[in-house]
């Protein structure tokens, strides 16, 4: 019985042949990573309004009422990400706008990609308007 039994270097070798080696995996998840995060920073020069919390939480904000029911988040990220969105944010001149509360509850409930909630609306069109008279564009109509 002892003869069948597998010595932890061969159980070692029968894992990397059947999932392959754990350091490339671990490449390859990490490439996959940072490919999927330069995608959504990428969006962030699409941003209207950039909301802060204002050194930890960025979250990117666009909103066409022309051709969106409602303000979607382009990007968010947390720590270093998030500095990267404020980066670009200012590279672009993309206000920026320090609402802690507001930062930390998108971050939680609002996935990229998604609209906004409605219960938000309100804030959200009081920050466009201190954006539109910071900029001194006038309000779009919304639907």
């Amino acid at each position: 019985e002892k003869d069948l039994m597998m010595s932890k270097q061969e159980i070692r070798e029968e894992m990397k042949s059947m999932e392959g080696d754990p350091l490339i995996r671990q490449r390859r998840r990490e490439a996959h990573r940072k490919l999927a995060m330069s995608q959504e920073l990428s969006k962030v020069a699409t941003a209207d309004v950039v909301i802060t919390n204002p050194t930890h939480i960025s979250i990117a904000i666009k909103y066409d009422p022309e051709s969106m029911p409602a303000p979607v988040v382009v990007a968010k990220g947390a720590g270093e990400i998030a500095f990267q969105i404020r980066k670009i944010a200012n590279e672009h001149g993309i206000p920026i706008i320090e609402r802690k509360a507001l930062a930390r509850q998108m971050y939680r409930e609002v996935k990229t990609g998604q609209e906004i909630p409605f219960e938000l609306y309100e804030v959200f069109v009081e920050i466009m308007a201190y954006v539109y008279n910071l900029t001194g564009k006038s309000m779009p109509d919304s639907k």
